[in-house]
């Protein structure tokens, strides 16, 4: 597992977590079932497609997703790994 991979894991876990979202709700992101399961178990990280459409689905959560400051974009919810 790569190291790109696990921190993804681990941030796109606790989204799906704090959001109260079951991880058979990748359909309303946008990801197939299969990929969000790569996803869940750090099997693969997101290509940059996925990665738009996670963040669309999910965009305060962006600066988390993409490790940047949270003041450059407003309402931004910082999660601890």
């Amino acid at each position: 597992m790569d190291i790109f991979a696990s921190t993804f894991q681990k941030k796109f876990c606790n989204i799906l977590r704090n959001e109260g979202l079951k991880p058979f709700t990748s359909e309303e992101i946008g990801i197939t079932h299969d990929t969000a399961y790569d996803y869940r178990s750090g099997r693969s990280g997101p290509s940059a497609k996925n990665l738009a459409k996670i963040i669309k689905a999910f965009p305060q959560y962006t600066c988390y997703i993409l490790d940047l400051d949270p003041k450059g974009l407003p309402e931004q919810k910082i999660l601890k790994d």
